[in-house]
């Protein structure tokens, strides 16, 4: 019981310093280097919270767009609108100037945006992430963690341990 304790606090300490450095390289990048989103290696993370690119991205995916990549029509690009949104749409044509976009779910092309509103081209996602994301950013979450850890780990030490007394199979002379 006492290794199993052990164990299990260890492995809910180590998911609590998992969630405190990403909070932290976050709280760096968004508070004090002022970004919209965490950015990592020329790789920008983006939540995905509307369902107009349904098939292709669903609310609570993560997605991730190289910044100031070229795009070409057909590519999906993340864009700041004239609301400061953030939108992910499919690229239907570009020129010098502009971009004209499209989602998945409309049956027309979007008006054309500014080709310096186009923060990058999306190369990939974390499928539902983001729910697990949120779920992790709740206070209590990370104090349930926490306390459950350092609680198992000290309830560890103080179980005694007894050694499992192995008895000897003796052969019979039959």
């Amino acid at each position: 019981m006492k290794k199993i304790l052990n164990i299990l606090g260890n492995i809910l300490l180590t998911i609590l310093v998992i969630l405190l450095i990403g909070y932290g390289w976050a709280f760096v990048e968004m508070k004090i280097m002022l970004k919209s989103n965490p950015e990592m290696f020329g790789y920008v993370f983006f939540q995905q919270k509307s369902d107009d690119m349904m098939t292709d991205f669903y609310p609570g995916d993560i997605v991730i767009v190289k910044k100031n990549a070229e795009y070409n029509p057909g590519d999906r690009i993340l864009y700041l609108d004239e609301d400061s949104e953030y939108n992910i749409q499919t690229v239907v044509s570009v020129d010098s100037v502009s971009t004209t976009t499209k989602c998945n779910t409309c049956s027309m092309n979007n008006p054309a945006i500014d080709n310096s509103q186009v923060i990058g081209r999306v190369v990939g996602k974390f499928a539902f992430l983001g729910k697990f994301i949120t779920f992790f950013r709740q206070k209590w979450v990370i104090m349930t963690v926490a306390i459950l850890g350092f609680t198992c780990v000290i309830v560890s030490q103080y179980l005694k341990s007894t050694p499992i007394k192995r008895v000897k199979k003796v052969a019979s002379d039959e």
